[in-house]
């Protein structure tokens, strides 16, 4: 079968950056009005952030690169790393606490899409996460160790991952899935809709509908409903 890449939508990126910049205009004149002291404070928080948002999503649209790539082995990841079908257990849409609407998936087991991550995928992560928790579109911890991660999960988690072939800084990245269940309907990775080219659901019956002629493959195995 040949891979099928999915998303992001560059119309919806040019929009969303245009409308950033808008906004971060707006906030700098804010900064210029001395007689409104609560716009000068906001301008000073929201217009730098809105000018990177806006910069950063032109940049995107620019050099598109796939949120999601489906192969006969699996979903292969924009970020990088892959979980094979074999791993999944449902595919569906759902809502981040937040309110956006995404489709996304459950894994039931972490120990392969841990194990084909990039090198340093863990620190990156908590790099960027606080950027995405501005625009309300994170679903990450900026400190993948945090305290919210119950004892519970981590029980769960020996369930859920082979830990003597997880090399030990990918670890953290399973208390980041399992912390991530929480904010996401139960979904351990999910694609938000404002990014993806088609609504929430038609991506997922794209999805269901490459998994079900993927099983024909001895990688592939049939969606659960």
């Amino acid at each position: 079968m040949e891979p099928m890449p999915i998303g992001p939508s560059a119309t919806k990126l040019w929009v969303t950056a245009v409308a950033c910049l808008v906004f971060a205009i707006g906030m700098f004149a804010m900064m210029g009005d001395s007689s409104d002291r609560v716009g000068q404070y906001l301008g000073v928080i929201f217009g730098p952030l809105l000018l990177a948002a806006g910069i950063g999503l032109g940049y995107r649209a620019r050099h598109l690169q796939p949120l999601l790539t489906l192969t006969y082995q699996g979903i292969q990841h924009g970020w990088g790393g892959m979980t094979p079908w074999s791993d999944i257990a449902h595919v569906g849409t759902g809502k981040l606490k937040s309110g956006p609407k995404f489709a996304g998936i459950i894994m039931s087991d972490y120990t392969n899409y841990l194990c084909s991550l990039p090198d340093g995928y863990e620190e990156r992560a908590r790099k960027y996460a606080w950027v995405g928790t501005a625009l309300g579109l994170a679903v990450l911890p900026a400190n993948m160790n945090v305290q919210s991660v119950a004892e519970a999960a981590l029980t769960d988690a020996k369930t859920l991952v082979n830990w003597d072939v997880v090399s030990v800084p990918k670890r953290g990245v399973a208390k980041q899935l399992l912390w991530a269940r929480g904010q996401q309907d139960g979904y351990d990775i999910v694609w938000v809709q404002a990014a993806l080219p088609q609504s929430a659901e038609a991506t997922v019956k794209i999805i269901l509908e490459y998994w079900t002629s993927a099983s024909q493959s001895p990688a592939g195995r049939r969606p659960r409903p």
